[in-house]
């Protein structure tokens, strides 16, 4: 969609169980950003998984970042992006409006 501009994503991922079981398909298609952070996993009703967290995920993909979730807003702003985007569900909703404000307090 933005051929020759820089992506910068930041991804949270949502349950335990899905980031294990679509890890593989998660990264083939995070490494199309040119900056990926990853958020630490969204349990919502879901208790941890051995083996299963933002860091196995992050290592599938070339460069990603393990941002913590009160550093995610300022970590996507900084990235050297003209496109930044938040993908994922559980409450990265919320770091919307600080991104938007960090955006408009550079321009």
């Amino acid at each position: 969609m933005h051929p020759g501009q820089k992506i910068a994503l930041l991804f949270q991922p949502h349950l335990y169980s899905r980031t294990r079981d679509f890890a593989a398909g998660f990264a083939q298609s995070l490494r199309g950003a040119d900056y990926v952070g990853i958020l630490p996993i969204y349990a919502a009703r879901e208790r941890a998984m051995a083996g299963v967290d933002s860091a196995m995920l992050a290592a599938r993909i070339p460069g990603a970042q393990l941002v913590p979730y009160d550093r995610g807003a300022e970590w996507l702003v900084s990235q050297p992006a003209t496109v930044v985007a938040t993908v994922g569900a559980g409450d990265i909703d919320r770091l919307v409006p600080h991104v938007e404000r960090l955006i408009l307090a550079q321009a």
